[in-house]
């Protein structure tokens, strides 16, 4: 089964781009990394390390696509997958989607998917640790995110691939005997994701330009998480509660 690769990319999430890249190397047929030419507040990108990604990581291909002041947030994130989905490999059967801060155990992942050939389904979304402002803190319940689609009737479709919902609607459109949700191996997570990992200052740089940023007055609850040691606990999605892990990642911390 050939799998091709989709990343959404923008280089405020420079520092988890090579983890990134190197989880889903070892089973692509094609990394793709897609990234619009502003971020979602609608500043340039950062032209410079656009460039040093795009030196740092040549197993993968870059494609960027021109920011839409009239399309929202959501749309740019869809527009990303769209992209990808375009430039696939030939003769792809599975498409991965995920962002660059998640972070895939390529020979896990490996493992799990070997053992799924006997009845695949069309969609699945694989269970994830979730971790805040460090690498060591970590949610003490699961999420879920990635998303393993495979090619044909959802990904030629653009009213899935645009919806609002993003990459949930390639699931949850699905009658249940045709996905599978909480995807582990051994009772575990294989993927990881670091998205609220950051510096106050590279958390504030997020909100401002993610495409949930008009959700909520994201930078209050910055400013009010970093007023205080972290005890455990965070402000910003209502005291979920954290252990302290060893770090599956370890990089200075943007």
């Amino acid at each position: 089964m050939k799998i091709t690769s989709v990343i959404n990319y923008c280089t405020i999430d420079h520092m988890f781009l090579k983890p990134c890249i190197d989880g889903v190397l070892p089973f692509s047929e094609k990394v793709i990394v897609a990234y619009c030419d502003h971020f979602l507040d609608g500043t340039p990108e950062n032209r410079e390390l656009i460039n040093k990604g795009i030196s740092e990581n040549p197993k993968a291909e870059f494609i960027e696509f021109e920011y839409d002041p009239t399309q929202s947030s959501r749309w740019h994130h869809n527009a990303c997958r769209k992209l990808g989905i375009m430039n696939a490999s030939e003769g792809t059967d599975y498409f991965m989607f995920l962002d660059v801060d998640e972070v895939l155990e390529a020979d896990k992942f490996i493992k799990w998917w070997s053992m799924q050939q006997n009845n695949l389904k069309e969609s699945y979304r694989l269970a994830c640790y979730w971790y805040f402002r460090e690498f060591k803190y970590r949610l003490k319940v699961w999420e879920e995110a990635i998303a393993l689609v495979r090619a044909g009737r959802l990904t030629q479709n653009d009213n899935i691939i645009f919806h609002q919902e993003e990459r949930k609607a390639m699931f949850w459109c699905l009658p249940e005997e045709m996905r599978m949700d909480k995807c582990k191996l051994d009772g575990l997570p294989f993927s990881h994701h670091f998205s609220w990992v950051r510096s106050k200052e590279g958390m504030l740089k997020k909100v401002k330009s993610w495409g949930h940023n008009k959700d909520l007055d994201w930078s209050v609850l910055v400013e009010e998480e970093f007023s205080q040691p972290f005890r455990g606990k965070d402000v910003i999605f209502g005291d979920r509660e954290y252990d302290i892990v060893e770090p599956y990642l370890n990089i200075p911390i943007t």
